[in-house]
C-alpha cells in the first residue's frame, strides 16, 4: 500500500510503498476511497517543514530548548546529529477520510467487512488502522466524497456546540476556509443568522455565491453594516475559524459583539485579549478542542473507552455521527464545497496547487485507486552475506523503532560490519520504510511474527512499548533466538515467570538493556573498589523529571509505571556495584497532590544486600529540570566515589582526590552493544540471567508496595 509522507527536514512530499498497518484489538483496517485535505492545517505543516533550521528553531522554541539542553549533556556534535535524525523522520498528513472496512479487530461490535465508514485521525494512505471510537458508519444515501469531510466537519460542529448557538442568534464567523464554510452551514441549520468575514475578497465572493451573508475584513463601513444586520445590538456570538498569528480576529470579535457576548476560538490565532472591550462588555471566551470530548484522551481514542452519554452527550464519535445524519437529510451539503479532486498518486502536486493558488482552495479531496496490494512485508534489498564474529553470523531482527532505538541501539549496531540488519518490524510502516532504508534492512514488516518465523534471524532486538516486551521475548526464546530486550523485561509477575520457563527451554540467550553497568565511570568505579573488602554504602539520586499524567509510561497496562519502567535501571546498577543479591527492600513514596500523578513518581527505595551493603535510591519527579539527572555516591573503608550525570567522576582515597571528566555524557550504551556482540561470539550471557530475574521481580514487588 502507499502512504503520503512528509519529510520534516525539507518539506518534500512523496507517496511511499509501506506495509499495511498492524491490526490491533479495538481497531479496524479501512481501505480509503477518499481523504480530505485540511488546507489550512496541512499547508502550515508543510510550510514549517520547508523552513531552514533557524526558521524552524524560531517557530518551535520549546523543541529548540530541548536541543540546547542536549548540547549541555552530550556535546554539540551529538546534539546536532540527534536533532538531524529527528528531522529526517517522516510524518503523515491528513486526518479525515472515508472508505470501506477490510478487517475488524478483536473487541469490536457493530462493524463488519465491507461497511462504508468515515474515519478520523489516520492520514492520507490507501489503507489505515482506525480506533473504533474514531470510525462511524456512513448512511447509504451519503456519498463517500462528502463523508470524507466528516472529521473536519466535526471540528466545526464542536465549535458551534461550544458557542451555544440558539434560534435567532446573530453569529459572526471569522475565517472562511473549509471549517468556516461548514460552520456557516451548521449555524444556518441551527436556526440562527450566519455572517461570514474573511480577508480574501475572492473567498468572500465564493461564500456569497451560496446565498450566505459575507464581508471582506477591510470593507468600508463594515462595523456599521454588521450593526445594522444585528438590529443595532451587535453579534451574540463570534466563532473564529481563521488561522493566523495576528491578533486582529480577537480584537475584531470584541468590537462587533454585543454586551455579554461570547467568542469561541476554533482556529489557531493569537489571543492577546484587549482588556477594555472585554471589561466594558463583560465578554466571555472559550477554546474549542478539535472534534469534541475524547480528543487527546488515550483511554477514549486508543483504548476505545466511551464516555457515558448521560454525562457527555457529544463525544468525538457522536459528533461525527451527527455530521453524517445532517448530510443524510440534506441539512449539511458539502458537495458544493468540493472544488478539487486529485488522484492519490498526484498528492504532492495537489499541495503544490494549493500553495500556488491565487484563490484559496476550499474543499480538496484525494481519490484512491481501489486496486491495492495489502502486503504486511516489503522486501527492500537482497540479503547481503557478511563475515560474522568468529563462527557466528549475527542476523538481526529488530522489533520497534522508537526514539531510544534510533538514538542508541541502531547507530551503535551499525558500526559493526559483522551485523546483518535482516528484518525490521514496526506497528506502522511509515517509520519502518525510512529506518529500513537508512540502515540497510533486507525487509520491513508490520507483523512481528515475520521476524520470529525467519530462520535466518538468530538475534532479536525488542524496543517496543513495555507491555509487548514479555510476549515478544517468550516468542523469540521459543524459536531459540538470542534476545536483547530494552528494560523492563516485563510489567507483570506472571510475565517474568513465563519468561523464566521459556529461557530454561531455549537455546538462545537473554539480555536486558541495563546499559549503565557498561559506563566508563562504572567500570572505573568497580576497579577502584576492587581492593576494598568491606560492604558498600550507595546513595543514588535521580532527578527523573515530570511526566504528564496521560503519558503512556504511567499506564499500568502499557508502561507499568516508572518504578518498573525506569527505576529498574538504578536498582540493577546498585546491585551490580555492590556485587551482591538483594536481600530485602522497602519503598516510601510521596503523597502526591496531583491525583492523576502516581505517588511512585517521587519515592525513596532502600536496598539491603546479602553481603551487608546498603543502597538508597532517591527517585524524584518533582525537581527542577536544570538540575542534572543522576548523581551516584559510593562509600567504603575511608574511600568514596562521586559520579555526576556520567560526565564527571571523583575518587577519594585517603588524602588523594582523582578527577575524571568526559566531553559528553556516556551511560554505557556503546560499550554495552560492543560487549553484547562479543558475548554472542563466545556464546556466554552478557548479564547473568539470575541477576536479570532478581531485579525484575524486585521492582515489580516495589511497585506493589506503593499502589494507590
Amino acid at each position: 500500500m502507499k502512504k503520503l509522507i512528509k519529510n520534516n527536514k525539507t518539506g518534500k512530499l512523496a507517496t511511499k510503498e509501506v506495509p499495511v498497518p498492524h491490526l490491533k484489538d479495538g481497531y479496524l483496517l479501512v481501505q480509503n476511497h477518499y481523504s480530505a485535505l485540511s488546507v489550512g492545517t496541512e499547508s502550515s505543516q508543510v510550510q514549517l517543514a520547508e523552513k531552514n533550521l533557524l526558521q524552524k528553531a524560531r517557530s518551535r522554541p520549546e523543541e529548540f530548548k530541548k536541543v540546547i539542553d542536549l548540547v549541555k549533556t552530550e556535546g554539540i556534535i551529538s546534539a546536532y546529529k540527534k536533532a538531524m535524525n529527528k528531522l529526517e523522520l517522516p510524518s503523515p498528513l491528513g486526518y479525515s477520510s472515508a472508505g470501506r472496512v477490510l478487517e475488524v479487530g478483536g473487541g469490536i461490535e457493530g462493524f463488519k467487512k465491507g461497511d462504508r465508514v468515515a474515519c478520523g485521525g489516520c492520514g492520507h494512505a490507501e489503507v489505515i488502522a482506525v480506533p473504533k471510537n474514531l470510525c462511524v458508519k456512513v448512511p447509504d444515501d451519503v456519498d463517500l466524497k462528502q463523508a470524507a469531510f466528516t472529521t473536519i466537519a466535526s471540528i466545526a460542529m464542536q465549535g458551534v456546540r461550544l458557542a451555544d448557538v440558539k434560534l435567532g442568534d446573530n453569529v459572526v464567523v471569522i475565517g472562511l476556509g473549509i471549517v468556516g464554510q461548514i460552520t456557516l452551514q451548521l449555524i444556518g441549520a441551527s436556526g440562527a443568522k450566519a455572517i461570514g468575514i474573511d480577508i480574501d475578497k475572492d473567498v468572500v465572493d465564493y461564500t456569497r455565491s451560496f446565498g450566505v451573508l459575507a464581508f471582506q475584513r477591510n470593507e468600508r463601513s463594515l462595523f456599521d453594516k454588521l450593526s445594522s444586520l444585528t438590529g443595532g445590538y451587535g453579534a451574540d456570538k463570534v466563532i473564529i475559524t481563521a488561522g493566523t498569528s495576528s491578533n486582529d480576529p480577537i480584537e475584531f470579535a470584541a468590537g462587533v459583539l454585543r454586551d455579554k457576548g461570547h467568542i469561541t476560538v476554533v482556529g489557531g490565532v493569537s489571543m492577546d485579549l484587549p482588556r477594555e472591550p472585554f471589561y466594558e462588555k463583560e465578554l466571555s471566551l472559550n477554546v474549542s478542542r478539535s472534534y469534541g470530548p475524547g480528543r487527546y484522551d488515550v483511554n477514549y481514542e486508543e483504548k476505545g473507552q466511551d464516555y457515558p452519554i448521560g454525562f457527555v452527550r457529544w463525544t468525538e464519535k457522536r459528533n461525527m455521527e451527527a455530521v453524517l445524519e445532517l448530510m443524510e437529510i440534506n441539512r449539511l451539503d458539502l458537495k458544493k464545497l468540493i472544488t478539487d479532486l486529485f488522484p492519490f498518486s498526484k498528492a504532492p502536486d495537489a499541495y503544490k496547487k494549493i500553495k500556488d493558488a491565487k484563490v484559496s482552495v476550499t474543499g480538496a479531496l484525494l481519490e484512491y485507486d481501489q486496486k491495492v496490494e495489502t502486503r504486511r512485508k516489503i522486501v527492500l534489498a537482497s540479503p547481503k552475506k557478511k563475515n560474522g564474529i568468529g563462527k557466528t553470523e549475527i542476523n538481526i531482527g529488530f522489533i520497534g523503532a522508537g526514539s531510544y532505538a534510533q538514538k542508541f541501539l541502531l547507530p551503535n549496531l551499525a558500526k559493526h560490519k559483522s551485523v546483518n540488519f535482516t528484518g525490521l518490524s514496526t506497528a506502522t510502516g511509515m517509520n519502518a520504510d525510512h529506518i529500513g532504508r537508512k540502515y540497510g534492512f533486507n525487509y520491513i514488516t508490520t507483523d512481528a511474527e515475520e521476524i520470529m518465523g525467519d530462520d535466518s534471524i538468530n538475534c532479536v532486538f525488542i524496543a517496543t512499548r513495555h507491555n509487548l516486551h514479555a510476549k515478544l521475548v517468550i516468542s523469540a526464546l521459543k524459536e531459540d533466538k538470542h534476545v536483547y530486550v530494552e528494560k523492563p523485561m516485563g510489567i507483570k509477575d506472571t510475565e517474568i515467570e513465563e519468561i523464566m520457563e521459556a529461557w530454561k527451554e531455549s537455546k538462545g540467550t537473554l539480555t536486558v538493556g541495563f546499559n549503565r553497568r557498561f559506563s566508563p565511570f562504572i567500570k572505573k568505579t568497580k576497579s577502584f573498589l576492587k581492593g576494598h573488602a568491606g560492604p558498600l554504602a550507595i546513595n543514588y539520586r535521580v532527578n527523573a523529571g515530570y511526566l504528564p499524567p496521560d503519558h503512556w509510561a504511567h499506564d499500568p497496562e502499557l508502561g507499568g509505571g516508572r518504578i518498573v519502567g525506569e527505576a529498574c535501571h538504578f536498582v540493577d546498577l546498585c546491585a551490580f556495584i555492590a556485587e551482591s543479591e538483594i536481600e530485602r527492600f522497602s519503598v516510601e513514596a510521596i503523597n502526591s497532590t496531583e491525583e492523576r500523578i502516581p505517588d511512585e513518581d517521587t519515592s525513596i527505595i532502600s536496598l539491603k544486600f546479602k553481603n551487608g551493603s546498603i543502597a538508597t535510591i532517591s527517585y524524584f519527579s518533582n525537581g527542577n529540570d536544570r538540575l542534572p539527572k543522576e548523581r551516584i555516591e559510593v562509600f567504603c573503608e575511608n574511600s568514596s566515589v562521586v559520579i555526576d550525570d556520567f560526565k564527571k567522576c571523583k575518587f577519594f582515597s585517603g588524602r588523594k582526590v582523582k578527577n575524571f571528566n568526559l566531553r559528553k555524557q556516556d551511560k554505557g550504551q556503546k560499550n554495552e552493544i560492543e560487549e553484547y556482540l562479543e558475548m554472542l561470539k563466545a556464546g556466554e550471557p552478557l548479564i547473568p540471567a539470575e541477576e536479570l530475574f532478581s531485579v525484575s521481580k524486585a521492582v515489580l514487588e516495589m511497585k506493589n508496595l506503593v499502589k494507590d
